[in-house]
């Protein structure tokens, strides 16, 4: 990274960190912010704005294949494309906005999608046993929802999507092997059907 962006960045960068819970999830999101900052370093050393750094970066034909590995290069994704949007209290032109916009729709949120839908499939017994892991679910799949509503595509921005990747990568650890219940799992369950409203 540029000297002139360093302390800006570790600062930003720790205080997140500090937020997520655990320390698989600390890890997961600083090796996320080690490979943001070598994206950006690599694409202000060639010129070129931090978008076309991820657009280079697309997925490959060696793309990991299980469920786990798959939610957390995408939560490595969204933490790079957040960086995008510039910090708060600083604005970006509408033609920026509308381009990181774009690469969002045609490239984040169908993989989003796709991986929720594997999620659901795979992991439907958590799903139905685990009100902690029906929530977190539930409460992401609202976030990629969102993402797509008109009104509210204003507050699109560096914070909400790294929050989006966070979540993502502590969903991913809910993962567990095909035909096994991961380790997350309740010793008595509650399912979301239980659950009463106040």
């Amino acid at each position: 990274m540029p000297p002139t962006q360093r302390e800006r960045f570790e600062e930003e960068w720790q205080g997140h960190i500090n937020e997520v819970p655990g320390d698989i999830g600390k890890l997961t999101v600083a090796l996320g912010f080690l490979r943001a900052a070598r994206k950006m370093t690599s694409a202000l050393k060639a010129g070129r704005a931090p978008l076309t750094a991820l657009l280079a970066s697309s997925p490959t034909a060696d793309a990991p294949k299980d469920l786990r590995a798959q939610m957390n290069l995408l939560a490595a994704k969204l933490l790079d494309y957040s960086y995008v949007f510039p910090p708060l209290g600083h604005t970006m032109t509408s033609p920026e906005k509308d381009e990181a916009l774009k690469y969002y729709d045609s490239n984040i949120h169908p993989e989003l999608e796709s991986l929720l839908l594997k999620f659901r499939e795979q992991e439907a017994q958590i799903l139905e046993e685990d009100v902690c892991v029906y929530c977190e679910y539930h409460n992401f799949e609202k976030d990629v929802e969102i993402t797509h509503l008109p009104e509210l595509r204003h507050l699109f921005g560096r914070h909400q999507i790294s929050e989006m990747a966070s979540k993502l990568a502590l969903l991913a650890l809910r993962v567990g092997p095909v035909g096994q219940l991961p380790w997350s799992l309740n010793k008595s369950p509650v399912g979301p059907k239980t659950l009463s409203r106040p």
